[in-house]
């Protein structure tokens, strides 16, 4: 797998060419755009997140704030890659299209051994003020965090071990979606998962299921995130990508 995976649109970014690369903290405020724009388009973030029309400055600042801590070396089990312009050399500036994060734990439970425990930003969301943001349902994500760790459990973590490469977050601006943005981040992940011998695992919501079924990801069931006693859910479905059941990536 060669550094940086290019291709040509012909977008309002005059053809010029894109590339996936890791994302620094000069990428901030494209990321944001990204996320505040495509991330509401995903049921499971209305869910989460009901009350952001009225309290944007919110969600902003602690998506921001969780953002920072992703992008922060010291956290180190998580990868934000994202696919935009090549940075111009004197502003350091560059168009983000598209934003994907991995979590790549299982680098470190190969140099630590595997009772190595992920080092997650959301404790330090929290402890920056994240417990009293009030864009949030604080119930609906407590309910969306533990279904989606039963979930691995039963899943993945069966088939896979800690052997997994799992993205976390993909979301493409809507000014450049249907363009084979999204799928090019998850190529990215999945020629990294051929390369380091794992498979790739994520919890699809139902609109990203289709892009991730038409890259040859298993669906292996569905999941319901529901509070008990409410009638409102959403429904993620556990998908998987195994390198070895392939000759190469499509």
């Amino acid at each position: 797998m060669a550094g940086l995976l290019s291709l040509n649109t012909s977008t309002s970014l005059t053809s010029a060419a894109m590339v996936v690369r890791k994302a620094t903290c000069d990428d901030l405020e494209g990321i944001m755009n990204v996320v505040l724009n495509a991330m509401p388009q995903d049921p499971a973030w209305d869910y989460r997140f009901p009350h952001r029309k009225e309290y944007p400055e919110d969600e902003r600042k602690f998506q921001t704030l969780f953002f920072e801590f992703l992008i922060d070396p010291s956290y180190e089990d998580f990868e934000v890659r994202v696919l935009g312009t090549p940075r111009d050399d004197d502003a350091g500036k560059s168009i983000i299209a598209a934003v994907a994060v991995w979590d790549v734990t299982y680098l470190n439970k190969r140099r630590n051994g595997p009772d190595y425990v992920t080092k997650h930003p959301a404790g330090a969301v929290n402890d920056a003020g994240g417990t009293s943001r009030l864009d949030a349902n604080f119930a609906h994500m407590r309910a969306f965090r533990e279904a989606g760790a039963a979930a691995k459990k039963k899943y993945f973590d069966g088939r896979f071990g800690f052997q997994q490469l799992h993205l976390q977050i993909l979301g493409t601006h809507p000014d450049y979606q249907r363009r084979g943005l999204g799928s090019a981040l998850c190529k990215w992940g999945m020629e990294r998962a051929k390369k380091d011998d794992v498979a790739v695992s994520l919890l699809a919501s139902p609109m990203g299921a289709k892009l991730y079924s038409s890259l040859m990801f298993e669906d292996l069931g569905e999941v319901i995130v529901q509070v008990l006693g409410e009638n409102e859910s959403v429904v993620l479905r556990p998908m998987s990508y195994n390198p070895k059941d392939y000759t190469s990536v499509v």
